[in-house]
């Protein structure tokens, strides 16, 4: 099987980095499922399979309202016609 980059391995202070787990970010619209294994590059030309056992999506947004506002803001392109209406208003 051709190795494919799919993402990059992340350690943060909540989740570290271990010798038996580890957390990586991927593209949005790549599919993974559990149990796939991926195989994760080390230095020197050494590598590790893992088994995805969780998939989850995280945002830095502090609470649901929050992500609803902004997905609201997205979705309308309100930052857009706010600046139309402030052309229109010269």
């Amino acid at each position: 099987m051709k190795n494919k980059l799919i993402g990059r391995v992340i350690a943060t202070e909540k989740n570290p980095t271990t010798m038996d787990k580890f957390t990586f970010w991927t593209d949005s619209n790549l599919k993974l499922h559990a149990f796939d294994i991926v195989k994760v590059g080390h230095i020197d030309g050494s590598f590790s399979y893992g088994v995805i056992e969780n998939i989850s999506h995280i945002a830095d947004t502090q609470s649901f309202l929050t992500s609803f506002i902004l997905i609201f803001l997205v979705y309308w392109n309100l930052p857009r016609v706010f600046h139309e209406f402030l052309n229109l208003q010269k």
